[in-house]
């Protein structure tokens, strides 16, 4: 019963992480953009990165939601895939440019809230992975 709810939890953690700023870039101290996970997709598209946009939507929205939805489901399949090891690969990418911003004097970025959704959401499907290991005989 507590696997269901911790699978409901992350479920909305990742819609609220997805949908909410995953961080806040500003340009030459005039300009501030609230970025989030599918304002990235929607802005790939328009701007013609067809693969990119791609990518980010199979790794960032698609596999997660498969992941999540497959365990809410109980899907027994799913569970032989390893698609968590997939879950971090935005936390990274959005580290490495808040990195980045360090080391640059045009644009700053900072976390914002939709960021510790989808870290949260993470760490949840994690702990379940951690907890859930069914043990072979």
């Amino acid at each position: 019963m507590l696997k269901k709810y911790l699978t409901i939890l992350e479920l909305v953690f990742f819609l609220l992480g997805i949908s909410l700023p995953l961080m806040i870039v500003q340009e030459f101290w005039f300009f501030r953009n609230e970025i989030s996970l599918i304002y990235i997709i929607i802005g790939l598209l328009m701007n013609g990165e067809y693969l990119l946009s791609l990518v980010v939507s199979v790794f960032g929205v698609i596999i997660p939601l498969i992941k999540i939805t497959g365990r809410l489901l109980k899907i027994q399949y799913l569970d032989r895939l390893p698609l968590y090891k997939f879950s971090m690969l935005d936390i990274f990418l959005i580290s490495f440019i808040i990195f980045a911003s360090k080391f640059s004097i045009i644009f700053n970025a900072k976390i914002d809230i939709g960021f510790y959704f989808l870290l949260a959401s993470t760490l949840i499907g994690f702990l379940q992975v951690v907890l859930y290991i069914p043990i072979k005989k």
